[in-house]
């Protein structure tokens, strides 16, 4: 496990490059699970609260590359890739929940969709799950056209519901709520280009708008946070580097570490 500090700031990564993440209660969890041909790849499931990790309860279904969402005190998983077997692909028409406070492991539903590389974000009781890789199951893995698909799931009564496509398709971008807007940022667009935009949808009325100013450099696979009323940024393509958005006035700044033991690759953005 590879871990790197920019003063209040952490990000995590794990060497197995599908585990997904997410920050929930001031801990970051990573899970993975996968079956190919016959053989089941290491089933990841822990959580690192800014010193040490704990391994957790196993997932019980084949989630990897999916959309996770911190709601309500749980942790959802939705879909993504689940096994391939003979060249073939399979993808997880699931919704999984974890309960941090009693490690347990809980199949809840279907989800709407087979998507890889979503993003998901949790407001309320809603999940609103972003973008991603449509797939259709039994087919080769697309990983070169992106969708601007956006779904909302209501975990409290266990309905979907379709939302307003983001402006841009992307993939492995990054998603938070602040002061009632959902943000999305970089990621990957059709035929795997690297996006330095970003855009925000306003909850009342799902309306998607671009930012007026471009992230100051691509990111790639993104990782962010909220840290008061700014939003901070790691990307798996820019090794040392964090971007700064400034909500209340849509600028930006960055900031780069030096040396030569930079953190490289995916990760997980810890405000700490």
């Amino acid at each position: 496990m590879r871990e790197r500090k920019w003063s209040s700031l952490q990000v995590v990564g794990e060497p197995e490059q599908s585990v997904m993440f997410i920050v929930h209660e001031e801990k970051m969890y990573c899970f993975d699970y996968y079956h190919v041909d016959g053989y089941i790849l290491p089933n990841v499931s822990k959580c690192f609260n800014g010193i040490k990790w704990e391994k957790l309860a196993q997932m019980k279904n084949y989630h990897s590359e999916a959309a996770v969402a911190s709601i309500q005190g749980e942790i959802f998983v939705f879909g993504g890739l689940s096994h391939r077997k003979d060249g073939c692909m399979f993808f997880a028409n699931k919704i999984s929940k974890y309960n941090p406070n009693n490690n347990t492991w809980l199949n809840v539903g279907p989800a709407k969709s087979f998507r890889t590389e979503a993003t998901a974000v949790g407001v309320g009781n809603v999940a609103y799950i972003c973008g991603g890789y449509e797939q259709v199951d039994g087919n080769p893995k697309s990983a070169t056209t992106v969708c601007a698909k956006v779904e909302m799931y209501d975990t409290v009564n266990n309905t979907w519901e379709d939302g307003k496509n983001m402006i841009k398709g992307r993939a492995s971008c990054a998603a938070v709520h602040f002061d009632g807007k959902i943000f999305v940022f970089g990621g990957f667009g059709s035929n795997n280009t690297l996006l330095s935009s970003g855009e925000f949808m306003n909850i009342a009325d799902g309306v998607w708008t671009m930012l007026t100013n471009n992230i100051p450099f691509q990111l790639g696979e993104v990782s962010a946070c909220c840290i008061g009323d700014h939003i901070a940024m790691y990307g798996s393509s820019k090794p040392g580097h964090i971007a700064l958005y400034n909500t209340n006035n849509d600028e930006w700044r960055t900031f780069k570490e030096e040396g030569q033991n930079l953190f490289k690759g995916r990760g997980c953005l810890m405000a700490k």
